[in-house]
């Protein structure tokens, strides 16, 4: 996933303007020389930060905090997503974007969109909206079927038994 993240950095080029990008091992027993070592052989620029947690509760935090799933199999390999993040300025997630076929395209369009801050300000209460407009119709709904019980109660013939 680096790999892809790299070409599609270096693939951007200047279009990608003066941007920050960090891999975090989610190895808890990540050691230093490893991640030298993973600079090395992928030759990742010197501003590339390689992070790892000083502990493992708090890679655990910061995993459940951006909602990343990892699992240990029996043989001790981690199975994870392939996911790049992409942060507004404020620390806000604004894209998840698939690492194993991340173009330099959908990285342009989050980093841009990261730099506009994030998601347009309306963006946060369409769902609000459309919870309102599901609660209006399901109430119309059950207003005119009312109704149309109503109706048939009082147009069906009364039946006498004796």
């Amino acid at each position: 996933m680096t790999v892809n993240l790299l070409r599609a950095v270096r693939e951007a080029g200047e279009r990608l303007g003066n941007v920050r990008v960090a891999s975090l091992s989610i190895d808890p027993e990540e050691r230093s020389e490893h991640l030298q070592s993973f600079r090395a052989r992928l030759e990742l620029p010197p501003q590339w930060r390689l992070l790892r947690a000083s502990h493992p509760l708090r890679l655990r935090e910061i995993l459940q905090e951006l909602r990343f799933t990892a699992v240990v199999r029996n043989d001790g390999q981690i199975d994870h997503p392939n996911v790049v993040y992409v942060f507004a300025p404020s620390g806000e997630v604004v894209a998840v974007l698939p690492g194993l076929s991340l173009t330099a395209t959908d990285l342009l369009a989050a980093v841009d969109q990261a730099r506009s801050g994030g998601y347009p300000w309306w963006r946060k209460y369409v769902l609000a909206v459309a919870a309102v407009g599901l609660a209006l119709s399901a109430w119309v709904f059950v207003a005119t079927w009312l109704k149309r019980v109503r109706l048939d109660q009082q147009q069906a013939p009364s039946i006498e038994v004796s």
